[in-house]
């Protein structure tokens, strides 16, 4: 499970093309933009809480912050996504000012093949200069921007999720509970709850063992000469028993 603030992905400076045909991946957000553009086959992504079919030929645009998911496919699958770092989308983002996408998917076939051509001739190749690719990318987002429609501001539900979602990220080796995050944002632990199921499709306690799993399975790819125990430890679970139901709980879930 991946589904997290991707402070990783935000250190990277580069545009970062990913091809085809598997996207699924689940919730999570981060300050770059992101572009899907699907060229054959079905998919379903959520935004923000609300889920949207995607066809061949639509264009998605995820805005910085926005959570979001590739959920499932239907048939055979091409397409490809861009993540664009913030300094090369600088204009684009300055001509939007602080308005919000209303609808991220762009259902136009012209502008599906014009947004795919251009990420495969001059994104794609090693070779090419930065320049080369920040102007693709620039030209891109115009084309893009050209078809969105544009409101004002994010709900206070959705900056509630990328709160909580931050928080939870920082902080996924301590104490989490509903209760602890009702304290922190002061809202109901129901509130919380409901916030959280729609925005993740999880509840609190999956979503915090799945990071807690993946550190454990990071940290041993790094140095498998480290004592287990202490490390499920320094993850956060209470007990070695607390480890494995919750690894059997996720491979029974997969």
């Amino acid at each position: 499970m991946k589904s997290f603030y991707e402070k990783r992905r935000d250190n990277e400076k580069k545009i970062s093309l990913i091809k085809g045909p598997s996207f699924l991946y689940p919730p999570h957000f981060h300050l770059k933009a992101e572009i899907f553009a699907l060229k054959k086959g079905k998919y379903q992504i959520t935004r923000n809480g609300v889920t949207y079919p995607v066809n061949a030929g639509d264009t998605v645009f995820f805005d910085s912050y926005d959570i979001h998911s590739y959920d499932k496919s239907e048939g055979e699958t091409e397409g490809l996504v861009l993540i664009i770092p913030p300094n090369t989308a600088q204009k684009f983002f300055t001509r939007k000012g602080g308005k919000k996408v209303i609808s991220p998917v762009i259902s136009d076939k012209n502008l599906c093949e014009k947004v795919y051509n251009l990420a495969y001739e001059y994104v794609a190749p090693e070779n090419f200069k930065d320049t080369v690719k920040s102007g693709a990318v620039e030209l891109i987002l115009g084309l893009i921007e050209e078809r969105l429609n544009l409101g004002e501001f994010l709900s206070d539900e959705t900056t509630l999720a990328q709160n909580i979602l931050t928080y939870i990220h920082e902080n996924y080796k301590g104490d989490l509970s509903l209760k602890t995050l009702s304290k922190r944002f002061g809202y109901t632990p129901e509130h919380i709850s409901r916030v959280f199921h729609r925005y993740l499709n999880s509840g609190l306690p999956e979503y915090v063992n799945g990071l807690r799993l993946d550190f454990v399975e990071k940290t041993l790819k790094e140095n498998n000469k480290i004592k287990i125990t202490t490390l499920l430890f320094d993850a956060g679970f209470k007990s070695i028993q607390s480890y494995y139901r919750a690894k059997n709980k996720a491979v029974t879930q997969k």
